[in-house]
């Protein structure tokens, strides 16, 4: 991962990562964020786990998960 923007997020450190993704610390403007980056979602399968994911994110109510914000795709170059 770079530290290039994507959707306007400044990526200042890596928080973790996994088996799927990564989870960077950002900015955008004022605020900081949580950025979950998904490794090569570049099949319906994998299109459809993140989906998944971020509908089940969004559903959550706990103290300790963050909620969904926005979900967008970046293409390899």
């Amino acid at each position: 991962m770079n530290n290039n923007s994507s959707s306007n997020y400044k990526m200042l450190q890596k928080i973790g990562s996994g088996a799927t993704a990564e989870v960077w610390k950002a900015t955008r403007g004022n605020k900081q964020y949580a950025l979950k980056i998904f490794n090569r979602c570049n099949t319906k399968e994998s299109a459809f786990y993140v989906q998944n994911e971020n509908l089940y994110g969004s559903k959550v109510s706990h103290r300790s998960v963050i909620s969904p914000n926005e979900v967008f795709a970046v293409m390899d170059d």
